[in-house]
C-alpha cells in the first residue's frame, strides 16, 4: 500500500503496476442526479421529467457536477461539458484545466488555481477572477447552493460569493475558521444554505480523519455553534469561553453517539433544512463485541436538522441508511435522494 490510502503497487515479475482506488462519483442538484456505474459510464436521471440517460465519458473521471442545463466532468487535467438539449445530452465542450475541484451555476463554471477562483464559460474561457490573498490561502473547496458560491482554502479560510448578478460579488467576507473555532483542525468540507446566511463545516483532525463535530456559522449574527456527536451529558447548550455554543441535542439521541459526519447538504430552496450522513466510528469495538451485538448500533445514520434563530439546531429526522443504498446524494423538499448499490 502507498503512503496515501488509495494507492496500491503490484509487482508482477516483469513490471510494477500502480493502482489507484477510484471512488464512485455522483452528484445531485436542481432535480438532476448523476451516478457513476462503471469507469466510463454514468446514469443521469432528471426527476422533473422522469427521464434517465446513460452518458459515456472517454476519460478517467474524478468528479461530476449536474445542473438542469448541463453535466460537467473533470479529472484534474481536463473538463468535459455535456449540454442538456431537449431530451438528450450532447457534448458541448472539452478543455484542459488542472483544477482539482469544480462547481457550476447557470452558464458559469468555477475552477481553482493558486490564490484565485476562475469564473469560466462552458467552453473554458475565463471571464472573471475571484482573488484570494496569501494570508487567506489557496482555494481548494467549492460548493454552490441557491445563488451562492462558498469557497474554502487550504489555510482554513472561507468566503461566500453572490452569483445572482452578471458578475460574482462578495456576500460574506473571508472568515478565518481557526479564529472562529480555536483548536479545531483544517476545513474538510464547507457549504452554505440557499439564502447564504448559514454555513456548515466538517473538520479534519490532525491525523487526516474527519472530526465528530459539525460547525455552524451564522453569517448575519456572526455567531458559531458546534454540534458534536461525542457530546457529554449536560443540559441545553453549553457556552464555551470564546462565546461559542455547543449544541447538546445529541445527548438526547444516544443512538447517534460515536458517529462521524461523512457528508452534509443544505436544501436547495429551504434555507433552514440541513441533512448529513454519519458513520459509526470504526475501531471503537473489538470484532467479538461486534459479533455478540444485537442490531442496536447502526453503521450509517441519515440525520436532518432545522436550523432556527430561536432554538438553534432542532433534530428533524433520523433513520438508518437502508442497506440497499450506497450513499446520500442530497435533499430537496420533500425528498431525500440516494444512490443505490
Amino acid at each position: 500500500w502507498g503512503s496515501r490510502k488509495n494507492l496500491l503497487a503490484v509487482n508482477n515479475i516483469s513490471s510494477v503496476v500502480i493502482l489507484r482506488e477510484q471512488a464512485m462519483s455522483s452528484h445531485f442538484h436542481q432535480q438532476v442526479a448523476v451516478v457513476q456505474v462503471s469507469p466510463n459510464l454514468f446514469n443521469v436521471t432528471t426527476f422533473s421529467t422522469g427521464t434517465t440517460h446513460s452518458l459515456r465519458v472517454d476519460m478517467n473521471v474524478n468528479g461530476v457536477f449536474a445542473t438542469k442545463d448541463a453535466v460537467v466532468f473533470w479529472n484534474g487535467k481536463q473538463v468535459t461539458v455535456f449540454e442538456c438539449s431537449g431530451d438528450t445530452f450532447r457534448s458541448a465542450a472539452s478543455f484542459l484545466c488542472d483544477s482539482p475541484v469544480l462547481s457550476v451555476h447557470g452558464e458559469n463554471l468555477y475552477t481553482v488555481e493558486p490564490y484565485r477562483v476562475h469564473v469560466r464559460t462552458w467552453q473554458g474561457t475565463v471571464k472573471q477572477l475571484l482573488v484570494f490573498s496569501e494570508a487567506e490561502g489557496n482555494p481548494c473547496l467549492l460548493d454552490v447552493c441557491g445563488n451562492f458560491l462558498t469557497v474554502g482554502t487550504d489555510l482554513s479560510h472561507f468566503k461566500i460569493f453572490d452569483l445572482s448578478r452578471r458578475e460574482a460579488k462578495v456576500h460574506c467576507n473571508s472568515k478565518n475558521f481557526s479564529k472562529l473555532f480555536p483548536g479545531l483542525g483544517g476545513i474538510a468540507s464547507v457549504k452554505c444554505n440557499a439564502n447564504g446566511n448559514k454555513v456548515s463545516i466538517l473538520v479534519n483532525k490532525a491525523d487526516g480523519n474527519i472530526d465528530s463535530k459539525i460547525c455552524f456559522y451564522d453569517v448575519e449574527m456572526d455567531k458559531v455553534t458546534l454540534f458534536d456527536f461525542k457530546a457529554e451529558q449536560g443540559n441545553g447548550r453549553e457556552k464555551l469561553s470564546s462565546g461559542q455554543c455547543i449544541d447538546k441535542a445529541v445527548v438526547e439521541y444516544p443512538e447517534l453517539h460515536s458517529h462521524i459526519p461523512a457528508c452534509h447538504f443544505w436544501d436547495q430552496s429551504e434555507p433552514r433544512l440541513f441533512v448529513c450522513e454519519a458513520f459509526l466510528e470504526t475501531g471503537l469495538q473489538s470484532p467479538d463485541q461486534k459479533k455478540n451485538q444485537t442490531e442496536s448500533i447502526v453503521d450509517v445514520w441519515i440525520i436532518s436538522f432545522f436550523s432556527t434563530e430561536e432554538h438553534g439546531l432542532l433534530l428533524q429526522d433520523s433513520f438508518p441508511l437502508p442497506s440497499s443504498y450506497q450513499v446520500l446524494l442530497g435533499i430537496e423538499v420533500p425528498h431525500y435522494y440516494f444512490a443505490k448499490k
